[in-house]
């Protein structure tokens, strides 16, 4: 099972372990599932506190919108 590594000397690069060692390291936030394989579950953001992009606060209102915009376009495909 190919995962791409997202720490450690080997971050960035596709490996292939086999399916237990995958997911533990999905699960653990270390690599991510190239291909879906395993079908896990994608976590939802449910609240946005705070966003500081270069140094500027910008409003939980502005991300609300841009974020809700963004996922009714994804619905109407």
């Amino acid at each position: 099972m190919q995962v791409r590594m997202k720490i450690g000397p080997k971050a960035g690069q596709i490996v292939d372990v086999v399916y237990h060692a995958a997911r533990t390291l999905v699960e653990a936030g270390q690599a991510e599932d190239v291909h879906d394989q395993m079908r896990l579950e994608k976590p939802q953001i449910t609240r946005i506190d705070d966003v500081i992009i270069e140094g500027k606060r910008i409003p939980t209102e502005v991300i609300t919108a841009v974020a809700e915009s963004h996922t009714s376009k994804k619905k109407r495909r």
